[in-house]
């Protein structure tokens, strides 16, 4: 809880004296920490990585990762396409809908508690990022941006919240979560 927060604050004061010290003249500072995009197979990747490591600490069964794996690309899909189109909040709010269905659906017809597919696609949904960004925001003076950052991670983990109660509603499985 706070010790990992005091050690992200710590990283991200450091890592934004750390480049100053190492590349004094800012020509040479902006050449060395220029950022570049990753290639679109990176994304591949991860998406066909992450959601099964995200099952290991809840116990997933070895069986139900192909499972874990599908409903969490497909909402993570969702996610990227609608937020891109209808902003990040309506997109988070249409992917935790689709994994919540589909988990229902799958919980339904397989006899399997929907909560080990469910756990693992939300982790790919959560606005942690933009807590760090806030937090960032924060920590440079810019108010404003931090409270904004705030405000949509909070609006987003509400949508998240939200829409799964709808799917629970709307697709009930046959044993509760």
């Amino acid at each position: 809880g706070s010790w990992t927060a005091q050690w992200l604050g710590f990283g991200e004061v450091f890592a934004g004296y750390f480049p100053t010290g190492l590349f004094p003249d800012r020509e040479t500072r902006s050449r060395g920490c220029e950022m570049t995009p990753l290639p679109p197979w990176t994304l591949l990747a991860a998406l066909l990585v992450a959601p099964p490591v995200y099952g290991l600490p809840f116990n997933a069964p070895w069986r139900a990762l192909p499972r874990i794996l599908v409903v969490s690309a497909i909402g993570y899909g969702i996610t990227r396409f609608t937020g891109a189109a209808w902003g990040a909040a309506v997109g988070a709010s249409a992917g935790a809908f689709a994994i919540a269905a589909l988990a229902n659906l799958q919980a339904r017809y397989s006899g399997r508690p929907a909560v080990v597919t469910i756990a693992p696609g939300f982790l790919m949904l959560v606005p942690g990022s933009m807590g760090f960004l806030g937090g960032a925001a924060a920590l440079g003076s810019d108010t404003p941006a931090a409270l904004a950052s705030a405000a949509t991670m909070l609006l987003i983990a509400m949508s998240l919240v939200a829409k799964l109660l709808f799917a629970q509603a709307l697709v009930s499985p046959r044993a509760p979560l």
